[in-house]
């Protein structure tokens, strides 16, 4: 292809993944009409009534497999227009972009069952201290980064695209490690960090948390770092059956 042409895609994507769609641009168009159109492909509205099972039913229907051999489509048909480093960006914005706009139709708009319970759990054991569930803790300096932890709950709750979600999902176990610091703990291994991140919840009593977690699960293929989902996903379980009077008789 020509410099030009090279040129006038980068332009095209960029201002795409920021939001503004070129009516030109071929490949912004093509991507307009397949979240457009989504729906009539997976033969379903999706969020057009809440659904108990709807994260079941998007597996199910592979929804997250056709929207990433989509994307791997378009990625291909426009990856010899960049650098290497550079289509690694781009793939990751329209990875995000898609996602974002599709958010109405594959998540549900209000909170399932096991968001209600852990919510509602976590409200009723709002006594909880740290060394109700923290073994071994000689601190009750964990409700200092309260306010930073719910700042990323609310963030949680407000991305549309499941891999940033994820990132801030990373975000709240890293701060865990602060707290850990800050409190002289080594914060090493799961059984530690799960006993800190379930005092989190307690405190924090998230809206839609499990959900949060099923639409990472569904999208989020990271194997490397899979303690984060693993680690979220034990804690929603732990509060979900959790004993409020074994903890009274710690």
């Amino acid at each position: 292809p020509s410099i030009a042409f090279a040129v006038n895609i980068k332009l095209e994507i960029s201002e795409l993944v920021n939001g503004e769609i070129r009516k030109n641009c071929k490949v912004c168009s093509n991507i307009k009409e397949f979240i457009k159109y989504f729906p009539n492909f997976v033969n379903i509205e999706l969020n057009k009534k809440i659904k108990l099972n709807i994260f079941k039913e998007i597996g199910e229907l592979n929804i997250p497999l056709r929207i990433n051999n989509y994307l791997a489509l378009i990625s291909k048909n426009i990856s010899k227009n960049f650098k290497d480093e550079e289509f690694e960006i781009v793939k990751l914005k329209l990875f995000d972009y898609v996602l974002n706009k599709l958010y109405d139709k594959i998540y549900p708009s209000s909170p399932g069952i096991d968001d209600s319970l852990i919510s509602y759990t976590c409200l009723k054991l709002s006594w909880v201290e740290p060394r109700h569930l923290i073994k071994d803790t000689k601190n009750n300096n964990y409700d200092i980064f309260i306010d930073e932890i719910k700042r990323l709950f609310i963030q949680l709750e407000k991305e549309k695209s499941p891999r940033k979600k994820y990132l801030v999902m990373k975000d709240i176990l890293l701060t865990i490690q602060k707290i850990c610091a800050f409190n002289g703990e080594n914060g090493e291994g799961v059984d530690f960090n799960l006993s800190i991140l379930s005092y989190i919840f307690i405190k924090v009593c998230p809206n839609k948390i499990d959900s949060d977690l099923k639409y990472v699960n569904l999208f989020v293929d990271d194997k490397k770092e899979n303690e984060v989902k693993t680690l979220f996903g034990t804690a929603c379980e732990f509060i979900k059956t959790i004993n409020s009077q074994k903890l009274l008789g710690i």
